[in-house]
């Protein structure tokens, strides 16, 4: 008699299989939501109202008599994170039924304006709610390419930040990103998942080790990252001269010869598709100041498939993929979403214009009432009678040294407009006397730093501080691979790797100093 008591793994396409059979009704449910999204977001809203209603916040805000939308939205005001913290605090120091009748599960960690840090409450409908999403796009996605099902490579990062626990004695952070998936439909495909999740031993050069598990897979199907970013650094530690020679010696004698002749292949001629010849999808951000990170992975894998990514955010999902189309129709069975327009007038999902800009704010199952994200975007196009989006920028994503008065949009225009090649970022120097802003590039010239300095003055603020000499003008430093240094310094400051968001302006104090203070050591590093 055989001896069955090894199995062998299932075959890579028999989890999409399993996968797809369990996301059928959860898809099924979205299709015919997007007939009518006004019906499945007011049933969304009375869902999270009444399953909180003797909480402390619906108690004091009225959940339990509350007869329509409009009544939400008149005893509910708009909130950010310095109005909703409070609450928070409570619900951290182990206060119950505070915010959600469900005590939280752990507190997601994620970076706020200055130096500020936001805590998260996760609650397991929280999560339910995410997966909703995640599981749409995935069933899409397998539906539209079938030759997807097999190995891929997805950024599920490991928690970098020292162990925390909250005054009520609830963890601070997620094992890892996979904690989204467990439970759902979605976690069936983790086995199908290569060189994500980091061991312990290895994160001192997480990098290098991410790289060696994803070559080794020749049969690779999919990329997906949130931030273009993330990969670029993963590849740039093959392409950038400083880091190649040494990464490719380290690799040579893990990998088997085939691979590691093919990778060389790759690297000579700056094109991976040749290295994984199956590949189906790249899915990462692309809109925004994502979008010369994107290009940049195009011509690194020219003929393949980039399929944009949904908005999410650590708070909530806004808009998730569909299939391997650039189409992203707004989450609509997930949480209860509103949308300010120019005027400040709150807008609800069938009440939205293609063309037209919007500030979106999330009612969810995790305590997060009307809360504004920040995020700037513009409805694209409509999937049934469902509006899609393209994320614009951050709208909250200011700098203000002097009274310059430059956010996200304004700057992106500036680069944009003095048409640098590469990629580019702008930092503020507050410690400078005086102050100003520092240009990183890595391909523009020094010319570089005029054009975007005369693309600033034309901002009137901006020019003012120029003339009164309170801001110095800008100045340029040259990077090997500004997508590194992007990670490098959010390593630093102890954040995930994935969660890396690319900006066109660096608006956090905090993130600015820890920038500064890479580029500081690689030069002190360059000079020895």
């Amino acid at each position: 008699m055989a001896d069955t008591s090894r199995r062998a793994p299932p075959a890579p396409g028999i989890p999409w299989q399993e996968f797809a059979a369990e996301a059928a009704a959860e898809l099924r449910h979205f299709e015919s939501a997007l007939m009518s999204p006004g019906d499945a977001q007011r049933a969304r809203l009375w869902r999270i109202l009444s399953a909180n209603a003797d909480t402390h916040f619906g108690t004091e805000h009225g959940f339990a008599s509350m007869q329509s939308i409009r009544d939400f939205q008149s005893r509910v005001p708009v909130f950010d994170w310095t109005s909703v913290s409070p609450w928070v605090s409570r619900a951290k120091s182990g206060e119950q039924r505070v915010l959600t009748e469900e005590y939280p599960v752990h507190f997601e960690r994620t970076s706020g304006s200055g130096a500020q840090h936001k805590d998260v409450p996760y609650t397991n409908a929280l999560l339910r709610e995410f997966q909703s999403a995640l599981v749409v796009w995935l069933a899409t996605l397998v539906r539209d390419c079938p030759a997807i099902a097999g190995p891929s490579y997805w950024s599920i990062s490991p928690d970098n930040s020292a162990p925390e626990k909250t005054a009520g004695g609830v963890t601070v952070g997620s094992a890892s990103d996979a904690s989204y998936l467990a439970g759902s439909p979605a976690e069936k495909l983790l086995p199908t998942v290569v060189g994500s999740i980091v061991p312990g031993s290895y994160r001192g050069d997480w990098q290098l080790e991410a790289l060696r598990m994803i070559v080794a897979e020749p049969d690779l199907r999919m990329l997906s990252v949130w931030s273009p970013t993330f990969l670029l650094s993963l590849l740039d530690v093959l392409l950038d001269g400083a880091r190649a020679e040494q990464s490719l010696d380290a690799l040579r004698e893990t990998l088997s010869v085939d691979r590691y002749k093919a990778l060389i292949a790759a690297v000579e001629c700056r094109d991976f598709t040749g290295l994984w010849p199956q590949l189906q999808v790249i899915s990462c951000w692309t809109d925004g100041p994502s979008a010369a990170y994107s290009a940049r992975l195009e011509s690194l894998f020219p003929g393949k498939r980039i399929v944009p990514k949904g908005l999410f955010a650590t708070e909530g999902v806004v808009s998730l993929s569909w299939g391997t189309t650039s189409t992203r129709p707004v989450a609509i069975t997930s949480h209860f979403l509103e949308f300010v327009d120019e005027s400040g007038s709150p807008r609800l999902v069938d009440e939205l214009a293609v063309g037209e800009q919007y500030r979106p704010l999330l009612t969810t199952s995790g305590g997060l009432y009307r809360y504004c994200l920040g995020d700037v975007v513009e409805v694209t196009e409509f999937v049934e009678r469902t509006p899609c989006i393209r994320f614009i920028g951050r709208g909250d994503h200011r700098s203000d040294l002097v009274g310059e008065k430059l956010d996200e949009r304004i700057v992106s225009r500036a680069l944009s407009a003095a048409a640098l090649p590469g990629s580019a970022i702008l930092i503020p120097a507050s410690t400078a006397r005086p102050p100003g802003y520092l240009l990183v590039s890595d391909a523009a010239a020094d010319e570089a730093a005029e054009r975007v300095e005369t693309e600033l003055c034309r901002v009137h603020h901006y020019a003012i501080a120029r003339k009164n000499g309170q801001l110095a003008a800008v100045s340029i430093c040259r990077v090997s691979s500004l997508p590194d240094l992007l990670h490098a310094s959010w390593q630093a400051a102890g954040r995930r790797s994935g969660d890396a968001k690319p900006v066109s302006l660096i608006a956090s104090a905090e993130h600015a100093e820890s920038l500064l203070r890479v580029l500081r050591d690689r030069a002190e590093e360059t000079k020895q």
